[in-house]
């Protein structure tokens, strides 16, 4: 196959995360890993399901022109995806060494092209962006799904912003309404208007 495993960069609950070069292409490899607590065949059929949903969201997120990783290659038997290497930082680590105002608005953007095209991320925390050159790469789909319900989308930025609220409290107020700003140009207003009312849910069900 080409594929020459470097280093192990991380073994989640999930998959676990390896650095290699494929065919001169520095690559991320992710295998989704066995769940010896789970009934055999319906881990089998779990992690093929999730395996090639991601495939197919990323190949088609490409064919978008969209800011993810390219997939080089994809092994069903082993649900084993291998992906194109961004060489940049995580946002959750390069807080202090970037524009806000640049990168929350490109984000914004992205974000909603992505919502757009009726994909839900599922997980948009600060270690699943990636920032090269002042300009935004999602990463990790293996939770994402297509969508066109207005409330998954609504929530998909909420989850975002709790991330960004719980753990960059410092720097959430002006990175969030820049990310608004700029989302709002792009995305359905209906998307804004759910978003206060989950929170507003929220809010009604924490004080019953």
């Amino acid at each position: 196959m080409g594929l020459i495993l470097d280093e192990i960069l991380n073994k989640g609950a999930e998959a676990t995360i390896s650095k290699g070069i494929f065919f001169d292409f520095p690559v991320i490899i992710k295998t989704r890993n066995e769940k010896k607590y789970r009934n055999s065949k319906i881990d089998l059929r779990l992690r093929k399901e999730r395996s090639i949903q991601e495939a197919r969201i990323l190949l088609y997120l490409s064919e978008q022109d969209f800011n993810t990783p390219k997939v080089y290659d994809f092994d069903k038997s082993n649900f084993t995806l291998i992906m194109e290497f961004i060489d940049g930082k995580t946002l959750k680590h390069c807080f202090e060494d970037i524009k806000s105002e640049v990168i929350f608005k490109e984000l914004g953007i992205q974000i909603a092209k992505l919502h757009n095209l009726n994909i839900i991320h599922g997980d948009l925390s600060t270690s699943n962006i990636i920032i090269k050159s002042n300009n935004t790469y999602l990463i990790d789909f293996g939770l994402s799904y297509f969508s066109t319900n207005i409330e998954d989308k609504a929530t998909d930025i909420l989850v975002l912003k709790h991330i960004l609220q719980s753990s960059h409290p410092i720097y959430f107020e002006k990175s969030f309404n820049y990310f608004m700003s700029s989302y709002k140009k792009y995305a359905s207003d209906n998307i804004i208007n759910r978003m206060s009312i989950i929170e507003n849910r929220v809010r009604y069900k924490s004080h019953i």
